[in-house]
């Protein structure tokens, strides 16, 4: 009996050594092999589903269910939708609407709204280079930030009771410097935007 217990504990001693002699998956890799597909825009859902897409210059951008190793957007969230109060220029009391979510690539799109009340359902709201209120489209990534100018977000749900925010967006955001800037006049080209999100 004791010489079977001795070989049960060896052997599982040598399988568990030879698991440390194998490559190890790292754990964006790991998230990686399960995440979304991010060559196909989500469909436009009201759900609550936690996802966001568009096109940019064309080119699918879809949300990731993974975080980044590092955050150069606003958050290290996957994806994010937050309503809040905030105050405007001439310190009245607005309602606010931030949207957020990291691609398959790391890249980071970010969406910022001030309203002075909680928008209606087919609402669209206009961003026109509006710096002071602080609406706007953000785009990053690791090579270039660009920000602003014009585009539009439209609510399809927004459900105060179970904390769901839905719509579609568009826009196009210029090129900035570190001094907010645009660069040579380059925009990208934003369309087919959607998202449905649970927020905070």
């Amino acid at each position: 009996m004791k010489t079977k217990t001795i070989i049960l504990i060896f052997l599982a001693l040598m399988i568990s050594n030879s698991s440390c002699f194998k490559e190890k998956i790292s754990w964006s890799e790991q998230c990686l092999k399960t995440d979304y597909n991010p060559n196909v825009l989500p469909k436009e859902t009201q759900t609550g589903a936690n996802r966001l897409g568009c096109l940019i210059d064309g080119k699918v951008f879809a949300n990731s269910k993974c975080s980044p190793y590092y955050s150069f957007g606003w958050s290290q969230k996957p994806i994010e939708a937050k309503m809040y109060k905030s105050f405007g220029i001439n310190d009245e009391e607005m309602s606010s609407i931030y949207i957020g979510a990291y691609a398959h690539d790391k890249s980071y799109i970010g969406i910022t709204i001030h309203l002075e009340k909680n928008p209606d359902i087919g609402d669209t709201i206009k961003i026109i280079g509006d710096y002071p209120t602080g609406n706007r489209i953000s785009y990053l990534n690791e090579n270039r930030f660009c920000d602003q100018e014009y585009g539009k977000i439209c609510f399809t749900r927004l459900d105060t009771i179970n904390k769901i925010i839905s719509g579609r967006f568009e826009g196009k955001p210029c090129l900035i410097d570190e001094y907010r800037e645009p660069i040579n006049g380059k925009f990208l080209n934003i369309t087919e935007g959607r998202f449905d999100i649970k927020y905070e």
